[in-house]
């Protein structure tokens, strides 16, 4: 797995695990289409292996740490 995550998509992984958000608002946020959200969540979950939300908080606690 390659956990290299580009700055847009580091961003993107944060607000979804420290604001608990849904799509429609993390594309407010950061004034982005909610398509190109779901691009960078499907970019994030290919490097982490994972396929959903949950499982990327679950993986950002498991593998970097609580906060």
């Amino acid at each position: 797995m390659n956990f290299e995550l580009t700055e847009r998509e580091k961003e993107v992984y944060n607000i979804f695990v420290f604001e608990n958000v849904r799509i429609k608002d993390a594309a407010k946020k950061i004034h982005l289409s909610e398509a190109t959200i779901r691009q960078h969540l499907g970019n994030i979950y290919s490097k982490l292996g994972i396929n959903s939300i949950p499982e990327l908080i679950r993986f950002h606690y498991r593998n970097i740490g609580k906060c």
